[in-house]
């Protein structure tokens, strides 16, 4: 069998589109050179992946099955690629990572600058995204590696590993002259005739509702969503409205707003922050190196944590 990589890369076009015509002017190919390319994969499998229908065509059960591989295959070749380059070269590597939104970005960019302290010309290329398209990236060989918060005793989805990092804590969010934020202690009820907005991806969202819900207590009034932490917290920084969200996420927007974080009796959550990556992905020394970076300070923040008794 004499396969090339570029007539499956070719013929993953070709399914999604069905149609020859529509697959060979995304290729930027002809529709004669993208039928040679198809006939030759057929050939070096020894079976029909597609058949002539009016519309275009059709996949057999074989190029069905192809299709459905063709992704892994894909990701395979260009880890194989990345790593004879790095060996080739002696280099460490780029990082391609993926980031929850508002959660680890600053996290992330600490570990950065402590791994170019040590080795100059890093490449980082850093993607931020929700969750499931996080997990989508990372499967597909888009990204090296990813942050999130996964739910306490979820296990790492399959072909994934996992790396603890530190716990994150999230906050009732409000403006420092909010009336709340000049007491000593507020209590979830009191918190009910206030008006929120709110982060609809946020990792603990549906947490804070639950505990609102188990005391008996009506849903609070949410009066906007965004996915951006930057419009949630210049929105908070000047309005009576509270937010909830990561208390990292808070801290950094402090920065550049005048906001505090409300001390809620009753309410504990936390999320374990964590790196996934593939298993048997390859893994460029330079994102080795960054995920032991992560986890120095990750011990490091739980270590201040525990001075502070939170």
């Amino acid at each position: 069998m004499n396969m090339e990589l570029r007539d499956i890369q070719y013929f993953k076009v070709v399914a999604q589109h069905c149609n020859i015509g529509r697959a060979a002017e995304v290729l930027g190919l002809s529709p004669t050179a993208l039928s040679k390319s198809l006939r030759r994969l057929e050939h070096s499998l020894g079976a029909k992946l597609v058949k002539r229908v009016s519309r275009g065509v059709e996949l057999t059960v074989v190029g069905a099955a192809i299709a459905a591989r063709a992704d892994i295959l894909q990701v395979t070749a260009d880890d194989l690629i990345r790593e004879a380059a790095d060996l080739n070269s002696g280099a460490k590597g780029s990082i391609r990572a993926g980031v929850a939104p508002g959660l680890t970005e600053i996290t992330l960019a600490h570990a950065y600058i402590a791994l170019l302290m040590e080795t100059k010309d890093i490449a980082l290329d850093v993607h931020v995204l929700d969750g499931p398209a996080l997990r989508s990236a990372l499967r597909r060989g888009e990204v090296d590696l990813i942050f999130s918060t996964p739910p306490d005793g979820r296990a790492a989805p399959q072909g994934f590993e996992i790396v603890d990092l530190y716990r994150e804590r999230w906050v009732v969010g409000a403006a420092a002259d909010h009336p709340l934020a000049r007491r000593k202690r507020v209590t979830i009820d009191a918190l009910l005739d206030e008006v929120w907005v709110l982060n609809r991806h946020g990792i603990a969202l549906s947490e804070f509702f639950t505990k609102v819900e188990r005391q008996g207590l009506p849903q609070p009034k949410v009066l906007l969503q965004a996915n951006s932490w930057d419009i949630l917290f210049r929105t908070v920084a000047s309005s009576r409205l509270l937010s909830f969200g990561s208390h990292t996420a808070l801290m950094q927007a402090r920065r550049q707003h005048s906001l505090v974080a409300l001390p809620v009796e009753g309410l504990k959550l936390e999320r374990r922050v964590v790196v996934y990556y593939r298993k048997d992905g390859y893994l460029p020394p330079a994102a080795m190196r960054l995920i032991e970076i992560l986890k120095a300070q990750g011990r490091a923040i739980t270590a201040r944590r525990g001075l502070k008794g939170k």
